[in-house]
């Protein structure tokens, strides 16, 4: 793990990870199996399970969040395809923010391929997180590019 990171303390429980703020918010981060997409395919999400104070930044919270991304990279050769959710209009802001997480994370061999578009409904930002020599490489970008056709449709 980058010696840049300060993460707090998390556990893992039925492939779940949770960690506690000291605000007292307690967040869930979690990978979904996509095989049915593609082997070794996974997607991520997070999120707040239990608010605390409010309006604190706590960049500690990246930081978890990053080791646990790290974590899986690390410890795994899969791949990830992170689409950012639209619910709240904020799907940019969350691209940028798996942006910095990749720059800041990202072990050497890892790539990061981008698509977005916009639909009649919201603005789509997706990613596919794989390694270079992953042989399954070029049927796992045209798993994101049907994906993206798809959705903007």
């Amino acid at each position: 793990m980058s010696n840049l990171l300060h993460p707090y303390n998390y556990w893992e429980s039925n492939g779940q990870y949770y960690f506690d703020a000291p605000s007292g918010a307690r967040y869930v981060a979690y990978f979904l199996d996509l095989s049915s997409f593609a082997e070794n395919l996974y997607t991520f999400n997070f999120d707040r399970i239990q608010d605390g104070a409010p309006n604190i930044a706590d960049s500690n919270v990246f930081d978890t969040i990053c080791a646990i991304l790290q974590g899986f990279f690390v410890k795994h050769q899969n791949s990830m395809l992170l689409v950012c959710d639209t619910i709240d209009g904020r799907e940019e802001a969350r691209m940028r923010l798996f942006n910095s997480w990749f720059i800041r994370i990202a072990p050497e061999g890892l790539t990061k391929i981008d698509r977005s578009g916009k639909a009649e409904a919201y603005n789509l930002f997706v990613s596919l997180l794989v390694w270079a020599d992953n042989p399954m490489r070029d049927a796992l970008v045209s798993i994101l590019e049907e994906y993206c056709q798809t959705m903007l449709q």
